[in-house]
């Protein structure tokens, strides 16, 4: 280190900016300077003790060998696109603008907007709106979302759900290059319990099935749709006739309608092929399951081919009102697919047969919906045990 001094710069004035710094004492001039994160520091005893540990580093560092680069061999200075002088809220407005600019289901724009609302409340109870973003971490974040679930007077459910909703707005500024890395990464879901949702039983089934045979028969058809092809609820409600092979009987969707923007081929069983047939399928622009009538009430009138689509709330309404209230089975309508999952895995699908049909990115996904998968592999193998002998 006979070549180099290390030394601080300062002052007894808290405006000036003070550095760390490298002198080559055989140039005679400076060769290396830092004041990384000591001017964040008002009190000067403290912004003192940053310094001298910026100096013991640097000091350690020369003494193994490193050798500062005199400034005038060093490369041009790389552009730098981060906005670190956001404020929390400026941040997270940006932040939502972009999101709203992606290709997302309008559930999950919502979702950003309820989220971002919440969000900007809690920091404000915290009277952090006027901090940095930059200056986050993981835990402000854990404190800004426990306050969030305190506003809206919800569970642990909520902490994970609004967990992952800021990792989505940190991702988007990243992306964007606002910030540099997330500022949430890392920081994990609360563990809940939560009482598994009843799924349709095979009896139940068979009593909706009759019901809904005498209120409004095409209907289920449209449950046939859900429960055979584990469509998405944006897929059923913007199928279209032409989207229907007649000649092979496979639906082809389009990627402007599916959820992973691919587009995708979907064999129809002979199950829901009869029940389709028996559909007026001559305009190909119709909608499958859509409406006569606008705001029809007329049970007629709805899941027919029309030129109209059916509401987003449709299905689910008339769910609630004849299922869960008329017939008192408290099952959600998506828990068909669940049981033809496992319905599938008991007639001798394997797990991985069961992702293809219902395009899942991974068998781990597929596992969520299939939720006997464990005990129907089990009593498939319940004579293959062997024996203790």
């Amino acid at each position: 280190m006979k070549n180099f001094e290390v030394k601080i710069f300062s002052s007894d004035s808290p405006s000036v900016k003070w550095y760390v710094y490298v002198y080559d004492v055989d140039l005679q001039k400076i060769v290396h300077r830092t004041s990384k994160g000591i001017n964040k520091e008002s009190d000067l005893v403290r912004r003192m003790l940053i310094c001298e540990g910026f100096k013991d580093s640097l000091e350690k560092e020369i003494k193994n060998g490193w050798k500062p680069i005199p400034p005038s061999a060093k490369a041009k200075p790389l552009p730098q696109p981060y906005q670190n002088n956001l404020t929390v809220n400026e941040a997270y407005e940006k932040s939502f603008s972009i999101l709203l600019t992606k290709k997302r289901e309008l559930k999950t724009k919502s979702d950003y907007k309820t989220h971002k609302k919440y969000f900007l409340e809690a920091v404000e109870k915290l009277e952090w709106q006027n901090n940095l973003f930059t200056d986050l971490d993981q835990f402000h974040f854990k404190l800004i979302i426990e306050k969030m679930c305190e506003i809206r007077k919800c569970d642990d459910v909520y902490f994970n759900k609004h967990l992952n909703l800021s990792k989505s707005f940190n991702t988007a500024l990243v992306d964007a290059f606002i910030i540099k890395e997330s500022k949430i990464k890392g920081l994990s879901e609360k563990e809940y319990y939560s009482e598994e949702k009843h799924i349709v039983t095979a009896e139940e089934q068979t009593i909706i099935i009759q019901h809904f045979s005498n209120i409004c028969p095409q209907f289920i058809t449209l449950l046939k749709v859900l429960y055979h092809l584990d469509l998405r609820p944006k897929e059923i409600r913007l199928l279209k006739v032409g989207m229907i092979d007649q000649s092979k009987w496979y639906f082809t969707l389009p990627e402007t309608i599916t959820k992973n923007d691919k587009k995708a081929y979907i064999l129809i069983p002979d199950d829901l092929k009869i029940d389709l047939q028996k559909m007026d399928l001559s305009n190909p622009e119709d909608y499958l399951f859509g409406i006569e009538k606008y705001r029809s009430r007329d049970r007629k009138k709805i899941f027919k081919p029309s030129p109209m689509k059916i509401s987003i709330n449709s299905c689910n309404k008339l769910w609630k009102k004849e299922v869960k209230e008329h017939l008192n089975i408290d099952a959600d309508m998506y828990s068909l697919k669940k049981k033809n999952n496992n319905d599938k895995l008991s007639r001798g699908w394997s797990i991985e047969e069961v992702k293809e049909a219902n395009r899942h990115s991974t068998i781990e996904m597929t596992k969520i919906y299939a939720t006997k998968y464990s005990e129907i592999v089990q009593e498939k193998q319940r004579g293959n045990y062997g024996t203790f002998d």
